[in-house]
């Protein structure tokens, strides 16, 4: 995938093409990269920008050494106000395609691929180390804009043309996993014994249950919670393949729960490419 750096200046645009992705020998971490200071450094009148005109955006591949970009909840941009020059950036740092379209780390089971290769988009854990995935499918795209502005539709406009994709919502029949209650007992209900978070291999304590969604998505598939619970919740289950159905309804039994999968009309995010990109 190429990478692109647009500029935005007084509204007259330009494109630039950046680093090249492939092999290379990676020599020393990038620690001197300051991901709060933006790509271009402006000057004179340029930092007056009375007329708010100054801005940009930048899209290029995986930078060594930069932290993934965590945002509050799940989100995957963060944003840094300048306000000598009346601007804000807004960044994502080292992100999947996926991840940076959807606004969101660590939730694909509602986005469809109508792509040559899915697996350049997000990753899996059949791909093996992420940290390998990300160095080969990673970008790092920001964008300058009026300072207190977060123009998530520009954003998306600009991440479009320098990806060479489009997404938007369709309604698909989808085989989805629904959770559902065995009984009104809320044996799942958090006792606040356990230190909160999510161990891993399912076992969760005090989250909701979409960690246990998300665990039981990891290939992509739909998550539905039907238990009308909104409360934190305490699993301790083994998952050691999310498709043993059988097994984790085993499991989940002793709390009074149960998964299975069924046809669903769900909304999705459709991606798909368009010829820049092939």
């Amino acid at each position: 995938m190429s990478n692109y750096i647009t500029f935005f200046c007084c509204l007259v645009s330009f494109v630039v093409r950046g680093q090249e992705q492939g092999t290379y020998s990676y020599i020393r971490p990038l620690y001197d990269f300051d991901f709060k200071k933006p790509l271009f450094v402006f000057d004179g009148d340029q930092q007056i920008n009375v007329n708010r005109y100054l801005r940009y955006s930048a899209l290029t591949g995986y930078r060594e050494g930069v932290p993934t970009t965590s945002g509050p909840f799940g989100i995957s941009f963060a944003t840094v106000e300048y306000k000598d020059s009346g601007t804000r950036l807004l960044y994502m740092y080292n992100v999947s395609i996926e991840e940076a379209v959807t606004h969101r780390v660590g939730e694909s089971d509602r986005v469809i691929y109508e792509v040559e290769n899915p697996s350049r988009y997000r990753y899996l854990p059949a791909y093996g180390s992420k940290a390998l995935w990300l160095r080969k499918n990673g970008l790092c795209f920001e964008v300058l804009l009026p300072s207190g502005s977060t123009n998530i539709q520009l954003v998306d406009t600009l991440l479009s043309k320098s990806l060479g994709i489009v997404w938007d919502l369709q309604k698909r029949s989808m085989r989805a996993l629904v959770l559902s209650r065995l009984s009104k007992a809320e044996k799942f209900k958090f006792n606040n014994i356990r230190q909160p978070g999510d161990a891993g291999q399912g076992k969760l304590s005090g989250v909701t249950f979409d960690a246990l969604g998300s665990a039981l998505a990891v290939n992509g598939r739909p998550f539905l919670d039907e238990t009308g619970y909104e409360g934190l919740v305490d699993l301790n289950i083994q998952l050691r393949d999310p498709n043993d159905l059988l097994s984790i309804n085993r499991q989940l039994r002793r709390y009074g729960l149960m998964v299975r999968e069924e046809i669903r009309k769900l909304n999705m995010l459709v991606i798909r490419e368009t010829k820049l990109s092939r």
